[in-house]
């Protein structure tokens, strides 16, 4: 808490000792028998309103604010200094699986071994005996091709989206990339027991944080008039979207902010990216990087994502793709895990001197 605000951080640059406590929370209400029945009804939720409209427009992301603000309350009942942590898998598109968000000791893991494909180490493997609701392991199954994560790139060029482009925002956020990430974890991430994955929460409070940063904007961004106009409350729950609006304003008097990671010499170079995404996003498509892998079918069926949905999803996809597509071998330092090269920023920024750096 910081000001009254739940403060929830970039999971991989927080301190180590702030990682377990929140990892340990989670043990806690998935574990404890005080706890465990109470989250294993809050995932219920998710499992059984999956095929519903809490995965399309206009439900998905105020009914998933609120779902990670039940997890979160759940929580803060084990330890009242506990948020849900983000990971902003945009810094590391170009090698997810090397991040320290997957670390044994003080992370979620690592990828599932065998078949079925069951995570062994970590607080949350087999080797911790701890199993997901429905019983059986948890389980993964990384998609090893690099750069399978949307980049940096593709989420400024998201929040470049206006007002009048709402439509396009909220499914590039959905598909293009939330469902993407799911994807490319893998096994239990994809389909109806996801929220069941430790994972499922941090990637979707990344979500929420893209959400609030569109939202941040103005009024008339924070409070979109497709989420007015609705008079009915959201799949398995007693409130409206139009509750779920406003960070600053959640229900029970709960105000949330998400705080930046620090980047060290990469943090000029990023915000000089998002400042050219705002003035000009279609220039961004000049700029050289690691190609994003494609949406493919099995991604879209997990999701129930429509045809309609699926064409316009091809669509945006080809206007955040690079021209200029680029290798590992090309990388260094920082780079091989953002998948841009800083030279590249510079040069770029160079050429439009109309942007204040």
């Amino acid at each position: 808490m910081k000001n009254c605000y739940r403060v929830r951080g970039e999971f991989t640059h927080i301190p180590k000792k702030e990682r377990l406590r929140y990892l340990q929370a989670v043990l806690a209400i998935s574990t404890q028998a005080q706890y465990k029945k109470r989250y294993e009804a809050l995932l219920e939720i998710h499992r059984k309103y999956f095929r519903t409209p809490i995965h399309k427009a206009p439900n998905f992301l105020p009914w998933h604010r609120w779902f990670l603000l039940q997890y979160e309350n759940l929580l803060r009942e084990v330890d009242c200094k506990v948020t849900v942590p983000y990971w902003d898998w945009s810094l590391v598109a170009a090698d997810p699986f090397n991040s320290d968000f997957w670390n044994d000791a003080y992370g979620f893991g690592g990828n599932g071994i065998g078949f079925p494909p069951c995570v062994r180490t970590g607080l949350f493997g087999v080797l911790n005996n701890w199993t997901i609701p429905y019983g059986g392991c948890l389980q993964r199954n990384f998609i090893p091709t690099q750069g399978v994560i949307p980049n940096v790139v593709a989420v400024f060029q998201t929040l470049a989206k206006n007002l009048t482009s709402f439509s396009d925002f909220e499914l590039m956020l959905r598909v293009n990339l939330h469902d993407v990430v799911h994807f490319a974890i893998g096994a239990v991430m994809i389909g109806e027991n996801s929220a069941a994955a430790p994972e499922f929460f941090p990637v979707h409070s990344f979500v929420d944080k893209t959400w609030d940063e569109w939202q941040a904007k103005g009024n008339l961004y924070r409070f979109h008039k497709s989420y007015l106009a609705q008079n009915y409350t959201m799949p398995g729950t007693s409130v409206m979207s139009a509750d779920f609006l406003n960070n600053e304003a959640l229900p029970e008097c709960v105000k949330v902010k998400y705080a930046q990671p620090t980047l060290g010499n990469w943090e000029g170079l990023i915000k000089d990216l998002k400042r050219m995404a705002e003035r000009n996003p279609n220039e961004l498509q000049n700029l050289p990087r690691m190609s994003m892998a494609k949406i493919n079918e099995k991604t879209f069926e997990a999701f129930h994502v429509t045809k309609e949905e699926r064409q316009r999803a091809r669509r945006l996809e080809r206007d955040i793709e690079t021209k200029y597509p680029i290798d590992k071998t090309q990388l260094v330092g920082m780079e091989k895990m953002i998948g841009i090269r800083a030279v590249d920023i510079k040069y770029m920024m160079d050429k439009d001197k109309t942007i204040s750096v």
